[in-house]
């Protein structure tokens, strides 16, 4: 005879740990039961139909409009430069410079002396590619400005015109010619870089706003439980933020990266409550079925954890449902008005009468949950005595109607005729 009934588990009594505390275990060992199977079915289905509408949601928001047009104009702008730098090498690369010191001595007597190019269509040659790259001068990161005062400072300095031999010349001009090469092969490698990280970085966060619109939708589908109302809080605190970085286009790649650690904790702890609350459906369909079969009636859901339920001839029966899928029962008793009063010696017989009623019924509810694939054992029943017995009222809404005009007429009036 035990008003009060606790099942726990078969997973959790057999030991998995920390895993099982936390009810993540437990999730998995219900989840090939049929009717959990169902569920997650239709749950797949549900996100189906939100990924559709969060990638619809993304497309359509107007600061991530906004932001994709930016960036695709910056990317443009970066393939524009590296096009031009490109163009640049090829005149570059139109002649070496050679200095008559690199000829050997039989190179010269053959007269290969005058094969090393003119030292004035060189000069030319430079000045006409920082002529032909005016236009990148203000480009990102450009290396021209500061080449350009070196050249600037040759000339002004007349290094070129004292220069007391054709060797010392062209090697000077070797030397910046070399320097200008390889700024400019280092500006481009730079602007690749800058290039790739920019069109990453736009998928990256193209995904960031697809999955936050996604996963505040599925957010707003669980249960009205306190964790699952902070996980929603968390979602709208996240996805403002994003919209906002977004929108003033302030995400550097250390923002980028907290941004993608904190939504994928929030999107692991969406998707565990989707699970646990799939299990949870599950389970309290299995235990409707049984317990309706067994002749109770269900009354009504007091919160997303509590449920009552009539014992069939009489008084209450109590059900709670925890995160680790803890199923706790109570035998209430029911009065059908308010009152202080001790119980009667009649009152008392009749709650013990349906608490042996309901205690005879768990054991066919175990083996019910258990042909629906959930294990289930008893960890703990209590006999309910006298003084303990709980008591609910039985209020109907013309009780509630009724209740409330005796109020009304009980308070006296502001103002009176007198």
């Amino acid at each position: 005879m035990s008003g009060e009934v606790v099942l726990l588990p078969v997973a959790a009594q057999i030991g998995l740990g920390a895993v099982a505390a936390t009810g993540v275990g437990l999730v998995a060992a219900f989840a090939t039961a049929a009717l959990v199977s169902a569920i997650r079915e239709q749950q797949r289905q549900q996100r189906e139909a939100a990924a559709a509408q969060a990638r619809l949601q993304q497309r359509k928001n107007a600061a991530w409009q906004a932001y994709q047009a930016a960036e695709q104009a910056h990317v443009e702008h970066l393939n524009t430069t590296r096009a031009q730098i490109r163009q640049q090498f090829a005149h570059l690369h139109l002649q070496d410079v050679v200095s008559p010191s690199d000829l050997t001595q039989p190179a010269q007597a053959r007269g290969f002396l005058h094969s090393a190019p003119d030292i004035d269509v060189l000069i030319a040659e430079i000045q006409q590619i920082f002529q032909d790259t005016t236009g990148l001068l203000d480009a990102p990161a450009s290396p021209l400005p500061r080449l350009q005062a070196q050249w600037q400072k040759f000339q002004q300095e007349q290094n070129l015109a004292q220069a007391s031999s054709t060797q010392s010349k062209a090697e000077m001009l070797q030397n910046f010619r070399t320097t200008l090469k390889y700024s400019l092969q280092n500006w481009q490698n730079h602007l690749q870089q800058e290039q790739q990280s920019a069109q990453q970085r736009l998928v990256q966060i193209q995904a960031l706003l697809e999955n936050s619109f996604l996963h505040q939708s599925l957010a707003q589908e669980l249960n009205a439980t306190a964790e699952n109302l902070l996980c929603r809080e968390e979602w709208q605190n996240l996805h403002a933020h994003l919209l906002q970085a977004v929108e003033q286009r302030s995400i550097t790649a250390a923002g980028l990266a907290t941004l993608q650690q904190k939504q994928a904790q929030l999107q692991q702890r969406v998707d565990q409550a989707m699970q646990r609350q799939a299990v949870q459906t599950g389970l309290l369909q299995s235990l409707q079925q049984h317990l309706q079969g067994a002749g109770y009636v269900f009354l009504q859901q007091e919160s997303p954890e509590r449920f009552l339920w009539q014992i069939p001839g009489g008084e209450r029966l109590r059900v709670f449902l925890s995160a680790e899928l803890r199923l706790s029962f109570q035998v209430v008793h029911e009065r059908t008005y308010a009152s202080e009063a001790a119980l009667s010696g009649a009152e008392q017989a009749f709650f013990h009468q349906q608490e042996n009623r309901w205690c005879a019924d768990v054991p066919q509810l175990l083996r019910g949950l258990a042909q629906d694939g959930f294990q289930y054992a008893m960890q703990f029943e209590r006999h309910t005595p006298d003084s303990l017995i709980p008591i609910a009222v039985l209020e109907t809404v013309d009780d509630l109607l009724n209740a409330e005009a005796r109020q009304r007429r009980s308070e006296k009036p502001y103002f009176s005729a007198d």
